[in-house]
Parts: C-alpha cells; structure tokens; sequence
C-alpha cells in the first residue's frame, strides 16, 4: 500500500466521519435572542426584524427575550452564569 491511498483513504474517512456522526438538527430548541433594552422602542423593534427574518431562514423559531436594566449590565451577567457553571 503506498503513501498516497493511505493518505486518500485517510482524507476520505475525515470527510465523511463527520457527517455520519451528526444525528439531531440544529439547534433543537427555539433560539432565545436577548435584547438589553425594554420593548417598543427602536432595538426591539430591529431585534423583532432580525429575529423574523432569522426564524424564516434557518426553519427554527427565535423568540425575542427583552431584559432591560443597568445599561445591559444585567444581561450580560444573565448570558455568562450559565457558560461559567458549565466549566
């Protein structure tokens, strides 16, 4: 067996291992777009665009979450609890 087949099959197998491997569609949840501002003003309504043109394109609904306070102080402290207990 020379150099090369090894090195085609080995390309081969990392190409098509991957896809094999994927099984549930992503993301299974609906998507949580946090907005750092109350709703109705100029943001929100952007957010609302965002997420409508979102949800159409990628076939998931994307739900707009307004958290308003301390300038988006209190989201951002709510957005990286999670990721700092997952460690």
């Amino acid at each position: 067996m020379s150099f090369r087949n090894l090195a085609f099959g080995a390309l081969l197998a990392a190409i098509l291992l991957p896809a094999s491997a994927q099984t549930d569609k992503f993301p299974s949840r609906p998507i949580r777009l946090v907005v750092p501002w109350s709703a109705g003003g100029n943001t929100d309504g952007i957010a609302r665009l965002m997420a409508l043109k979102l949800s159409a394109r990628i076939n998931q609904q994307v739900v707009v979450d307004n958290k308003p306070g301390a300038n988006g102080i209190v989201v951002c402290g709510q957005l990286t609890t999670p990721l700092l207990s997952e460690r």
